[in-house]
């Protein structure tokens, strides 16, 4: 793919897309601006240059004290001093964690109640009105400028937040604002959206739709991550963005699977970014994927048929032969692009097993096209360490 630019109503990509932002805000007179930020990436991004100017002549308030993973005491600390504020815009800027935690504040500031109640405890009190965001995003990985999901830490356990309301109404990807992201933090985002692309196409809610965009996004991630990594090509980089900003609207469709699942108890016990965390298992749910052992529980929506086509769909689009064994080659592709396929034992060795399995985000793992069992997911979470 040469580098281009992309518009389709309210989504902006392409290098200069961020020239957007200020003809979105004077067209639809935004005066009072929440800007959500990344501690470090709002400048190395160079995210700060390109909004200084707009911010000058706007009132806004720049909030980014809060934990990488987003954390709901957080979210709830920084919505209560927001709630004398009257905003009507916010403009999410930074990785994945960023933009979901300015999600996380739009339901807080739009849901909470004087009885300490709020949409991200009890889904009830999602009404779908929420004040507009402009996403943009500072990373390659996550897609969450083009979801209407977002997550939430509470407690160490992962919570799931979705409403149509909460995807944001203008994304903007300008690839040059992951220019300078660091290769371990590059590695981690693109394993996440390429995890999101291929989850997306075997889920049980996949639709041709959601398939349309996994396929591209496997091929744009695949065919430019190793380049990115190895060489930082910013041709390849400008196609990481536009792949991971398709792998985003895939799970949009048709949500993330297993290997997501059990990812946040990875993040949240042993602070694993949650990219490598995804790619930790993803290989291994392949084999379960293809194992005879498993076909038994092959989900009735999707049909054994059909899941063996869409294992063989996958690995073509990789690039790997039909008869190749996915788990390896997933672990050459990690290894490759400077990811540790194993977590070291001294990383765990106050942790139980138990816990990891009781932090399991079950509606992920019911998006499966298999059933997976608390025994087998003992097994998965065993074979990662060493």
């Amino acid at each position: 793919m040469d580098r281009f630019s992309y518009i389709d109503k309210n989504e902006f990509f392409g290098v200069g897309a961020i020239n957007n932002i200020e003809k979105i805000v004077e067209k639809d007179n935004f005066k009072n601006l929440l800007v959500v930020t990344g501690r470090k990436s709002y400048e190395t991004s160079g995210l700060k240059k390109f909004l200084s100017p707009l911010l000058k002549n706007k009132e806004h308030t720049i909030i980014n004290d809060f934990e990488v993973n987003p954390k709901y005491e957080d979210i709830k600390r920084i919505g209560k001093f927001l709630k004398t504020k009257k905003l009507d815009l916010i403009i999410a800027g930074g990785g994945g964690s960023v933009i979901d935690f300015a999600k996380g504040l739009n339901v807080y500031l739009s849901t909470s109640s004087k009885d300490g109640q709020d949409g991200i405890l009890n889904s009830e009190l999602l009404k779908g009105n929420f004040l507009p965001m402009i996403a943009v995003p500072t990373t390659a990985g996550t897609g969450s400028e083009a979801t209407h999901f977002a997550v939430a830490y509470v407690n160490e356990k992962k919570i799931s937040i979705a409403d149509k309301g909460i995807l944001p109404k203008y994304a903007i990807i300008d690839p040059r604002l992951c220019y300078n992201s660091p290769v371990y933090i590059t590695a981690c985002c693109a394993f996440d959206a390429l995890c999101q692309a291929i989850e997306s196409f075997w889920s049980r809610n996949a639709t041709p739709k959601s398939k349309k965009y996994s396929k591209q996004a496997i091929s744009l991630i695949k065919n430019n991550l190793a380049q990115t990594i190895n060489n930082n090509c910013l041709k390849s980089r400008d196609n990481l963005s536009f792949g991971s900003f398709l792998a985003g609207k895939a799970i949009n469709i048709s949500k993330t699977t297993a290997p997501h699942a059990l990812s946040y108890s990875l993040t949240s016990f042993f602070n694993i970014p949650h990219g490598h965390a995804v790619a930790l298992t993803l290989g291994i749910f392949f084999s379960i994927n293809e194992s005879t052992k498993f076909h038994q529980n092959i989900s009735d929506q999707v049909g054994l048929k059909n899941h063996l086509k869409n294992l063989n769909e996958i690995k073509q689009m990789m690039g790997w032969a039909k008869n190749s064994n996915f788990e390896a080659e997933w672990a050459k592709f990690m290894i490759e692009c400077g990811l540790e396929t194993k977590i070291l034992k001294n990383q765990f060795s106050d942790i139980k097993l138990g816990d990891l399995i009781d932090s399991v985000n079950e509606d992920r793992l019911s998006n499966h096209p298999i059933k997976i069992s608390k025994k087998e997911i003992s097994n998965i979470y065993k074979q990662l360490f060493k």
